[in-house]
């Protein structure tokens, strides 16, 4: 069977969709793991000022993205994640000064987006200090279009269903 170029074009998209979803969802654990580790010690007493315990950090999948400029791009590089594939998942950004790659977000919270299905598509990361902005959204992807996805979609859709169900 004979490929055509809308064919190609599709397949190309789809795998570039696949490898950002799969950019993703280690990005989700890098910085879950990064909150409950020594390195997110100021992140969690942050949390935990404002009343949110380890249950609702595990429960939203909450993170913490370091405060050193390639700590997620490392990790990832490590797991095997492709720089096109985190490029394109909006986790990274070119270096102008340099050549290479940075971390999109640097010392926050990290909030990930995820659909209904429980993919994670985004993130928003809350900054910690008063330097920068106060939140940063991950841009327009692949894989996520701002304004069409909600943060805590999944629980919330949970959290109906179960009071459905409870007589």
């Amino acid at each position: 069977i004979e490929e055509t170029e809308e064919d190609s074009q599709w397949r190309e998209k789809a795998d570039r969709q696949r490898a950002a979803a799969e950019a993703l969802l280690e990005a989700a654990r890098f910085y879950y793991t990064k909150l409950e580790s020594p390195d997110g010690q100021e992140a969690r007493q942050y949390l935990d000022r404002r009343g949110v315990d380890r249950t609702l950090r595990r429960r939203y999948g909450l993170g913490y993205a370091p405060a050193y400029g390639e700590t997620l791009y490392e990790g990832l590089r490590k797991r095997g994640i492709p720089d096109s594939a985190m490029l394109d998942a909006g986790l990274i950004a070119k270096s102008s000064r340099q050549e290479g790659y940075y971390d999109f977000f640097r010392h926050r919270v990290m909030f990930p987006i995820i659909d209904g299905r429980g993919k994670v598509l985004a993130f928003g990361g809350r900054a910690i200090s008063d330097r920068g902005p106060k939140y940063i959204n991950s841009p327009d992807t692949v894989v996520y279009r701002k304004g069409k996805h909600l943060f805590g979609l999944p629980q919330a859709i949970n959290a109906n269903v179960r009071e459905w169900f409870i007589v």
